[in-house]
């Protein structure tokens, strides 16, 4: 099992069993994962089998977020060669790699040193079940990009780690319309 789906196995169950309830929902607050030297092609197949056995619909899922997460890939490769033109600064020690959104995933900064690439994720919310699993993808895919842009073209593969905060994480409680419409969405 991937350290991706046993944590989100965890918190799942941490929120069921301890989470309050909040609207219809039960949830945690400020949650972190922690993602060591992973890459998306590492967790894909196994959140896959996640969703399978939780009778959901990966790619379906994938496809209803595939343009977010584009967004916020393509706003920090743009960042990176504006950095380089204008500013003639090397993405190697920048501060200035983030991007923000109203969605979910809120925020993303990427701290590129050597040896490691610190990648910090801030989810205002997240769907435990159903959608973090997809938003942890979604920002491994990111990662994965960007130390191909950052580092790989310069003849160096760091170790990698990746968080991700959480300020609510939260599971629908059953009889909710909004679990039910999210269920849907992703049979």
């Amino acid at each position: 099992m991937s350290s991706l789906v046993k944590q989100v196995e965890d918190l799942a169950m941490r929120v069921g069993y301890t989470g309050l309830e909040v609207g219809g929902t039960k949830e945690i607050m400020n949650v972190m994962l922690t993602l060591h030297d992973t890459t998306y092609d590492k967790e894909r197949e196994e959140v896959e089998l996640y969703f399978e056995a939780n009778g959901l619909d990966f790619k379906k899922k994938l496809e209803q977020e595939a343009t977010h997460y584009q967004f916020l890939k393509y706003g920090l490769l743009q960042k990176i060669e504006y950095n380089e033109f204008y500013f003639k600064e090397p993405p190697i020690n920048s501060r200035k790699l983030y991007i923000h959104s109203p969605d979910c995933i809120s925020l993303i900064q990427i701290l590129p040193r050597t040896p490691v690439m610190q990648v910090n994720a801030y989810l205002r919310s997240s769907e435990v079940k159903c959608l973090l699993p997809i938003d942890a993808l979604g920002v491994l895919d990111i990662c994965d990009a960007l130390k191909w842009k950052i580092y790989v073209n310069e003849g160096m593969n760091p170790f990698t780690q990746v968080n991700i905060w959480i300020a609510s994480a939260h599971i629908y409680t059953k009889g909710d319309p909004r679990r039910e419409d999210i269920l849907k969405r992703v049979h």
